[in-house]
């Protein structure tokens, strides 16, 4: 009898680990399943919405929230959280076009220079949170106030500039006149950050200090140094996504970050990444950040008033991540 019913037990701990594998597939691809059926409704409401084209331009959009998205997967995969993203992005893309004025040969330079600062606030952000024991919550929103201020007095309150061909090519041209080439800065970097969490130490150091920080210290693992990676790699994805924005907008803009903060968090949870820490990855903020992106398309094809579009938006965002939430 005894050992009928470790028998019993054993079937069903082997039955849990299996239905617990194929959930964790169900909550990795359970964003792209949204994005099937917003891709369904786009379809009928607007066939063209649906054609090669147009999802080249969408993938275009999506860009530089996704790049966003993927240093605040890191960020929140550590228990954190960067609110700093948008004013991060905004500084930067003013820089870009300001510092530049149209000049090709100070393309470089520049786009050196602003990723640096964009990396160099992510540091701040990071010692903020691990040496003065500052709430991430409390230190990216802190973070996020300077900035604005910063990029506010920097502009004068008018941004001013000009973006040579070469960048403009980058934010919005289209390598052989057909695939977006801020959609391939994209690929490249989710297939960095994929391998980087996949392959490397510091990916398993990310996983286990964000499961655990107390268990990973006690490894051996130095968890201030890899959460100060996150903000570092998160304030450089935010830099990089506003130098792809000078290149499409062509000029400065205070509002050209404006939604990327929350969104950027909402394409992350979507993914299925959570804020418990140790668990997602940059695959499913992917799939987020096109799910928010052809959401807000779908919302102005369907003729709703900008303000209509972000109330929308924000309850549709809320109801998805609760579903995510209660799954969870």
């Amino acid at each position: 009898m005894t050992k009928l019913k470790s028998i019993g037990e054993k079937v069903k701990y082997e039955a849990f680990l299996e239905g617990k594998k194929v959930g964790d597939v169900i909550q990795r691809l359970g964003v792209y399943f949204a994005l099937f059926i917003l891709l369904i409704i786009s379809a009928i409401l607007s066939p063209p919405s649906v054609s090669p084209t147009h999802l080249l331009n969408v993938s275009r959009q999506a860009s530089a929230l996704g790049i966003v998205g993927i240093g605040q997967t890191l960020v929140i995969m550590t228990q954190g959280i960067d609110l700093s993203v948008a004013a991060n992005l905004t500084l930067i893309q003013i820089m870009t076009a300001g510092m530049i004025l149209g000049r090709e040969q100070m393309v470089i330079p520049v786009v050196i220079f602003c990723l640096g600062v964009g990396a160099f606030i992510g540091l701040i952000n990071g010692l903020g949170v691990t040496k003065l024991k500052l709430s991430p919550f409390v230190m990216t929103l802190c973070m996020m106030s300077v900035l604005t201020g910063v990029y506010l007095l920097y502009s004068g309150g008018s941004p001013r500039g000009r973006i040579p061909a070469s960048l403009r090519f980058v934010g919005a041209g289209r390598i052989g006149g057909v695939f977006p080439a801020a959609t391939v800065v994209w690929i490249v970097a989710i297939a960095a950050s994929f391998i980087v969490l996949r392959y490397s130490i510091f990916g398993r150091y990310t996983y286990a200090t964000g499961g655990s920080p107390q268990a990973s210290y006690l490894s051996g693992v130095n968890v201030d140094l890899v959460i100060i990676i996150a903000y570092v790699i998160s304030g450089f994805c935010s830099a990089l996504a506003g130098i792809l924005l000078a290149g499409y907008i062509g000029t400065g803009s205070l509002t050209v970050g404006m939604g990327y903060d929350l969104n950027s968090i909402a394409a992350v949870i979507m993914g299925g990444t959570t804020f418990a820490g140790g668990r997602g990855g940059v695959i499913g903020t992917v799939g987020g950040a096109l799910v928010i992106t052809i959401l807000f398309s779908l919302l102005t094809m369907l003729g709703i008033p900008h303000s209509g579009r972000l109330m929308a938006q924000g309850l549709i965002i809320i109801a998805i991540v609760s579903l995510y939430a209660k799954r969870k």
